[in-house]
C-alpha cells in the first residue's frame, strides 16, 4: 500500500472515530450506530498504519475498561441508565485509540493538540447558548449578564461539566499561543493557521472567560494546580511531575478523610446539607458512596446506578441526580475498584509518556516540547478539579478527556528518532 493511501486510511479512521465519540455524547439513541462506526474507525486506522502503528496504547487498560464495563451491564438495576454512559465509554475508548494511534508522528501530534485547544474554544464559544448558568451563585459577576445568554437547548450543559472540559484544553491552547509548533507537510493552510500566535491567544482568553462564567469554585482552585505544574515544568529543566502528582495525591486523600468523617448530620445542619453548592452536602453524598464502594468493590453498582443504589440501600434519595461528586469514587462505583485502577493506569501512562516526550524534545529544541507541559499540565488540573467534581466521567465532556489522553500518549511517540 503507498504511503498516500495509508495516511488517507489512517486519517478518516481517526476523523470517524471522533465522530462517533460525538454522537454518543450528543445523541445516545444511535449508541450501537456510533459503536460500529467506532470499529469501521479502528479497521481503517488498523489497515492504514499496518507494519507502522504499535501495538495500542495501553491495552492492558483498556482492555480492563471495555471488560468492567461489561459487568457494570451485567450487576445494574438501572439498566437505561447505564447503556447511554456504556456506549459513550466504549465510543470514548475507541477515539482515545485511533487518535493516538493516528498521531504517533510530530506532525500528527501537533495537530492533535491544535484540534484538543479549537475543541475548547469550539465549546466556550458555544457556552452562552447551551449552558445552564449558575446565575444565583453570588461572584463577581452579576445575573445580569446571565440573562443577555439566550438558551437554545432544554438540555443544558451542567457549568462544572463544562469548566472541566475547558480545563483539559485551555493549557494546551495556552501552550501553543506561547510557542506554536511548526507542522512541516500539514498544508500552507493548516500550517500558517498553526503558527498564528494570535489565534491561540484568542482561544486562551475566550476559554478563560467562559471558565470564570462558570463560578466553579472547584474548577477556579483546579486551574491553580495546572497553572503551578505549567509553570514549574515551563521554566525548570528537571520535570517537577512528581512533587505535582503529589499534591493531588495529598488533596484526594484529605478529602477521602474527610468523606470518612461524614456520618449522618446534626439535624442543625441540614440546610447545609441540602444546598449542593456546599461542602457539607459533598461530605454527605461522598459517605453514601464510600459505602457502597465498600460493599461492592468489585463490580461496582453499574454505570449511572449510584443514585438507586443508595436509596435502595441506605434510604438516601433526596437528590434525582447528585452523582458522587468525586471523580475518583465515581469511576469505582461505576467499573468497580479495578474499573478505577484501569483508568488511573490509563492516565499515569499517558502521563509517563509524555513527561519523556518532554524531556527529549526539549533536549532536541522541539517546540513541541511546550505543547507536552500544556497537556500535562491540564491533566493534573483535571485529577485535582476531580477530587471534588465528576469532572468529565460520564457526562457530554469526556469527549475532551479521551482526545487528551491521547494526545499525552502521542506525544511520548512523537519524541521518539522516527516520530517525523
Amino acid at each position: 500500500m503507498n504511503e498516500r493511501l495509508a495516511g488517507v486510511l489512517e486519517t478518516s479512521g481517526a476523523v470517524l472515530a471522533v465522530a462517533a465519540a460525538v454522537a454518543t455524547a450528543v445523541a445516545p439513541a444511535f449508541g450501537w450506530e456510533a459503536c460500529a462506526g467506532t470499529l469501521a474507525a479502528l479497521a481503517l486506522v488498523g489497515v492504514g498504519g499496518w507494519g507502522r502503528v504499535r501495538r495500542p496504547p495501553a491495552w492492558g487498560a483498556v482492555t480492563l475498561l471495555f471488560a468492567m464495563s461489561g459487568v457494570s451491564l451485567w450487576v445494574t438495576q438501572t439498566p437505561d441508565a447505564t447503556w447511554p454512559r456504556t456506549f459513550q465509554l466504549w465510543t470514548g475508548l475507541g477515539m482515545f485509540w485511533a487518535l493516538a494511534a493516528w498521531a504517533r508522528t510530530r506532525r500528527r501530534a501537533a495537530v492533535l493538540g491544535a484540534g484538543l485547544a479549537g475543541t475548547g474554544a469550539g465549546l466556550a464559544l458555544l457556552s452562552p447558548f447551551i449552558v445552564g448558568w449558575f446565575t444565583e451563585r453570588k461572584t463577581f459577576f452579576p445575573p445580569s449578564v446571565y440573562a443577555a445568554f439566550p438558551r437554545l437547548v432544554s438540555d443544558t450543559v451542567h457549568p462544572n461539566v463544562m469548566a472541566a472540559a475547558l480545563l483539559c484544553a485551555v493549557f494546551v491552547a495556552m501552550a501553543l499561543a506561547f510557542k506554536p509548533p511548526k507542522a512541516s507537510g500539514a498544508g500552507v493552510f493548516l500550517g500558517r493557521l498553526m503558527g498564528a500566535r494570535s489565534i491561540w491567544i484568542g482561544s486562551t482568553l475566550v476559554m478563560l472567560l467562559v471558565w470564570f462564567l462558570t463560578k466553579s469554585r472547584g474548577a477556579y482552585g483546579a486551574f491553580l494546580v495546572g497553572l503551578i505544574a505549567f509553570v514549574l515544568l515551563a521554566i525548570r529543566r528537571r520535570a517537577v511531575l512528581g512533587g505535582a502528582v503529589l499534591m493531588v495525591l495529598v488533596l484526594a486523600v484529605g478529602a477521602g478523610l474527610w468523606a470518612l468523617q461524614g456520618a449522618p448530620m446534626d439535624t442543625e445542619a441540614q440546610s447545609e446539607i441540602l444546598d449542593t453548592s456546599t461542602f457539607a452536602f459533598r461530605q454527605q453524598v461522598w459517605h453514601y458512596a464510600l459505602m457502597l464502594v465498600g460493599d461492592f468493590p468489585l463490580t461496582g453498582v453499574g454505570m449511572g446506578g449510584f443514585n438507586t443504589a443508595s436509596a435502595d440501600l441506605y434510604g438516601y434519595s433526596v437528590f434525582q441526580h447528585p452523582g458522587a461528586h468525586n471523580l475518583y469514587l465515581q469511576v469505582a462505583l461505576d467499573l468497580g475498584v479495578p474499573g478505577l485502577a484501569a483508568f488511573l493506569a490509563l492516565v499515569a501512562g499517558g502521563l509517563a509518556e509524555a513527561a519523556r516526550g518532554l524531556r527529549r524534545l526539549r533536549a532536541k529544541d522541539d517546540a513541541l516540547w511546550l505543547l507536552a507541559v500544556g497537556a500535562i499540565a491540564g491533566t493534573l488540573a483535571l485529577l485535582a478539579h476531580g477530587v471534588i467534581d465528576l469532572a468529565v466521567w460520564g457526562t457530554r465532556g469526556a469527549l475532551v478527556l479521551w482526545g487528551l489522553l491521547a494526545l499525552l500518549y502521542a506525544l511520548g511517540d512523537a519524541a521518539q528518532p522516527s516520530g517525523g
